[in-house]
């Protein structure tokens, strides 16, 4: 999902730790969340837990248990994500 990560697309999803990079965008926060478990699967990591907040800077930051590495949800557009806006899009299943 990283070829053509541009506007077309609805949010962003970085990795943050030792080697922070973009790591996906998509249209939904499903789509979001797969592209994180994605990643996961891949790197052989087994969350302890999934823990969303605001990283006050914009973005949704997801916690899995580890102590220095995260995942950020954001948006394309540069509005501000709150908690309430992924539980809405949740709930309406974008």
């Amino acid at each position: 999902m990283l070829a053509g990560m541009n506007n077309m697309w609805k949010y962003r999803v970085r990795f943050e730790g030792e080697n922070s990079r973009a790591i996906g965008a998509a249209n939904t926060v499903n789509e979001c969340n797969l592209i994180i478990k994605d990643f996961l699967d891949e790197h052989h990591y087994k969350p302890y837990y999934w823990r969303q907040y605001t990283n006050g800077v914009g973005g949704i930051k997801i916690d899995v248990g580890s102590w220095t590495e995260f995942f950020v949800i954001e948006r394309m557009d540069g509005v501000p994500l709150t908690i309430d806006d992924l539980f809405e899009a949740e709930a309406n299943g974008k």
